[in-house]
């Protein structure tokens, strides 16, 4: 999903970064790159988990909006379906 975005950003002369991040606090380590590395967008995509499961893992969404100036641009589970 996210090289489609990408490819579909790339053809239309956006500049796009990707990257896999792996840590237990998500939300901060997506924070620290997004600064590091000037980010002006930071895009997710949710998982469609139910509020029992977020409760459990954390509500990264949440943290990302509530802890940056940075533009958080979410995207729903079925995003590539056609509307």
């Amino acid at each position: 999903a996210i090289n489609l975005l990408r490819e579909k950003l790339q053809d239309r002369g956006v500049v796009v970064q990707t990257l896999l991040l792996f840590s237990d606090d998500i939300a901060r380590a997506v924070l620290n790159t997004a600064l590091e590395r000037e980010a002006t967008l930071i895009v997710l995509g949710l998982t469609g988990k139910n509020i029992f499961a977020r409760l459990l893992a954390g509500n990264v969404p949440v943290e990302l909006i509530k802890n940056t100036k940075i533009p958080v641009l979410l995207l729903p589970p079925d995003w590539s379906k056609p509307v």
